[in-house]
């Protein structure tokens, strides 16, 4: 049995022939991205619907350790159990856990080999159960560690200690998970920029494309509060690097990148005065994103969204307003850590409720102050998100 391996496949230019059957791989990379709760069957069916040469695509359980990177066997004709008689080519895509080969996405095909959008469709299919997968260990840990502290509820004795360590517990799982789904998060990004750079995209397909972008970065996002709520935890805290920053292009840059992520959100931003300081951009980015994807996610449907930054001397105010009330026993909480807000919003959120408290502990690592708020009266009536922080460290 022949055998090629290698991780990545040099890519011939499409013929214009072969342009419909872009479309559709292009199609399916969007249903397997977008179907967030559906089985691996249904996302294998996808890559064969949409592969001219693909005949059958299934999930083998274990496979062998030595298939540790994508690769391509040639049968020679001989059975290859799972997939059906006559397959000449399989292409093997390995499921990682742990850094150990616990499975493979096997793509079988009778002809002689695949092109590399039909591998690039496989790769995502296989990243998107792998994604699946540690998603179901995240989902089973986290109901582990409520069952547990219900249990310990009963035994008032026993409550802080094994609060503590299901804390610990769940702490460890968060941060394992979001190490893991980094790897396959970066190889949809790629992914997406490769179909990109493959030019001759045009109209629904370019869209298609950049929504695939767009879908990733908002999972980069909840990688990252992940991540840092990790390191509040586990010890030493968010790390605070200072160099001179501009509190106006940090906003500014932050709406920019929302408004294009969500088209159907009006952004409105000001700025006033000199908004220079000492502080870590890149941190600051992390909390006013997560301040106007949460003004985003709650508002109104058709309020604007209204961030302003103003120099008030020593310290600089920053505010981010939307239209609608949250209720008073959701406000008094709402920067404690899986935390969510009610789902009367313009669209239901899709973090993990991490987004005010990593605000909050990147503000208080600077010195300064954030502040939840409800002004006004009946339709009206808005939450205000406020910010204090120190020019100087």
């Amino acid at each position: 049995m022949a055998r090629e391996t290698g991780p990545h496949e040099t890519a011939a230019e499409p013929r214009p022939d072969a342009l419909a059957s872009r479309a559709r791989m292009l199609s399916a990379a969007q249903r397997i991205l977008a179907s967030a709760g559906a089985a691996p069957a249904e996302w294998l069916d996808a890559v064969v619907q949409a592969s001219p040469s693909i005949d059958a695509a299934v999930v083998l359980e274990p496979a062998p350790e030595e298939w540790g990177a994508p690769s391509l066997l040639h049968t020679g004709g001989e059975p290859f159990p799972p997939l059906p008689p006559g397959t000449q080519t399989v292409y093997v895509v390995p499921l990682v856990e742990g850094g150990a080969v616990v499975g493979a996405v096997l793509a079988g095909s009778r002809a002689r080999d695949l092109s590399p959008l039909e591998k690039l469709l496989v790769q995502l299919a296989a990243l998107r159960v792998e994604g699946a997968r540690a998603q179901a260990r995240l989902e089973a840990a986290l109901r582990e560690s409520e069952r547990q502290r219900e249990s310990a509820e009963h035994h008032a004795a026993e409550v802080e200690e094994a609060a503590r360590r299901t804390a610990a517990f769940r702490d460890q799982i968060l941060g394992i998970v979001g190490h893991d789904l980094r790897n396959p998060l970066g190889a949809i990004v790629m992914s997406a920029a490769l179909l990109q750079k493959k030019g001759g995209l045009g109209g629904w397909q370019a869209k298609t494309v950049e929504r695939m972008r767009s879908s990733a970065g908002r999972m980069g996002r909840i990688i990252n509060d992940l991540l840092s709520y990790t390191r509040t935890r586990l010890g030493g805290g968010i790390p605070i690097e200072r160099k001179p920053a501009d509190l106006g292009e940090i906003t500014r840059k932050v709406c920019e990148e929302l408004a294009t992520a969500n088209p159907d959100g009006a952004l409105e931003r000001t700025a006033e005065g000199d908004l220079a300081g000492d502080w870590d951009p890149d941190r600051l980015e992390q909390v006013f994103s997560n301040l106007v994807s949460n003004a985003l996610d709650h508002g109104e449907p058709g309020a604007p969204v209204k961030v302003a930054v103003r120099d008030t001397g020593a310290w600089l105010q920053a505010e981010v307003r939307n239209r609608g009330a949250i209720p008073p026993e959701v406000l008094e909480r709402a920067f404690e850590p899986f935390r969510r807000g009610p789902e009367c919003g313009s669209r239901k959120s899709s973090g993990l409720g991490l987004g005010l408290y990593i605000a909050r502990v990147i503000v208080q690592g600077h010195g300064g102050e954030i502040a939840i708020r409800c002004e006004g009266e009946g339709e009206a009536r808005e939450t205000v998100l406020a910010v204090r922080l120190p020019r100087r460290g």
